[in-house]
């Protein structure tokens, strides 16, 4: 469970596609990086990877790399207006954003220091003001142009990446803030600065103005790359995981990502399948256990799935009995429907290319 929490990360083709796009910053050139995929497919995975290479990289030149990385929360209702922006800021000046109000904008002047000189208070991205309050900036140009001219002092001296994950679900005060810095620092420009982002919506990327040759996407890992992932990234023997890769199949594999892949792997271990051996994790005696249980997260999206498609429900619930984490024959299910095996078979075949539920 530990090395589940904290897996080995495992560099494939994807990953050095993106070094070498990210490349030109350390010859002190700008870049833009939009990597995007479905999801589940380790996008998250490569760009951190990425930034830690771009640190380590970078920290063999200059005594420090400025990193700031925020997340977009996937929340209903409006976002927080730029939720990820105050998420990175906050991280790389170390602010508080939970203290009281008051004490925010104290921490916010003794983290700055001299490092501001700008009429506008920067603190307004982090804090807009209440009311007529004159203690933070008062219009959304002020704060677009407060931040990129923060960054624009700050790269003189030291590299800068910023990455923001899942922009699919950008607030629109972000994106209009991300959109002004993709401007103010154009790709190949002399500003040392990074501007890396994840989505699993190519759409959003380009309105968002990365160009097409700063758009990467990210396949999902082939049956082969799983297996590594859950070898040397994981510690499972080779034996084992081929048989996890293998039951989750392809289609499922592609609904739940290596999320699912991930969880499967938990739940055997919590069940106490696994068991260590020489050669790493093997499933105990060699076996898929008869009794496993599905992940909840993994069951709640297949009932989901059942629920559109009411013309299957009778053919999955018996082949779901008859089955249940056993391998089994069709003529069982026919036998028990009442059908004839043939008529069994084509209706399976007709659900799974429209429910991609049975595999």
């Amino acid at each position: 469970l530990q090395r589940l929490e904290h897996p080995k990360f495992r560099r494939f083709a994807a990953h050095e596609t993106a070094w070498q796009l990210a490349q030109p910053l350390c010859e002190g050139r700008t870049v833009h990086l939009a990597l995007h995929g479905v999801a589940g497919c380790g996008l998250t995975a490569i760009a951190r990877c990425l930034v830690d290479d771009l640190e380590q990289t970078l920290g063999e030149r200059y005594r420090e790399i400025v990193s700031m990385c925020g997340e977009c929360s996937h929340a209903m209702g409006d976002a927080q207006p730029y939720g990820p922006f105050q998420k990175a800021l906050a991280h790389h000046f170390a602010i508080e954003l939970l203290a009281a109000p008051e004490s925010k904008l104290s921490d916010i002047d003794a983290a700055l220091g001299d490092v501001f000189e700008s009429v506008v208070p920067f603190s307004g991205i982090l804090f807009p003001p209440v009311g007529n309050s004159a203690g933070g900036a008062t219009s959304a140009d002020e704060i677009v142009s407060s931040v990129a001219w923060m960054i624009r002092r700050i790269c003189k001296t030291k590299p800068v990446v910023l990455f923001i994950d899942d922009v699919q679900w950008l607030d629109e005060a972000s994106k209009t803030l991300l959109r002004h810095l993709l401007r103010e620092f154009p790709v190949n420009g002399p500003a040392q600065v990074a501007i890396i982002v994840t989505s699993h919506e190519q759409t959003v990327l380009r309105k968002l103005g990365f160009a097409k040759s700063t758009r990467l996407e990210v396949p999902f890992p082939a049956r082969e790359e799983q297996v590594q992932i859950l070898t040397d990234g994981i510690g499972l023997n080779n034996a084992a995981a081929e048989q996890i890769v293998n039951r989750m199949g392809s289609t499922i594999a592609a609904q739940g990502g290596l999320v699912w892949l991930q969880q499967i792997v938990a739940t055997l271990a919590r069940a106490d399948y696994l068991v260590a051996t020489e050669y790493g994790f093997d499933l105990r005696d060699g076996q898929w256990p008869r009794d496993g249980q599905i992940p909840e997260e993994i069951r709640d999206v297949l009932l989901e799935q059942l629920r559109r498609f009411p013309q299957y429900r009778t053919i999955i619930d018996c082949a779901a009995c008859a089955c249940y984490a056993r391998e089994f024959r069709g003529s069982i299910v026919a036998v028990a429907l009442g059908i004839p095996r043939l008529e069994l078979l084509r209706e399976l075949d007709c659900s799974y290319r429209e429910t991609r539920i049975l595999y």
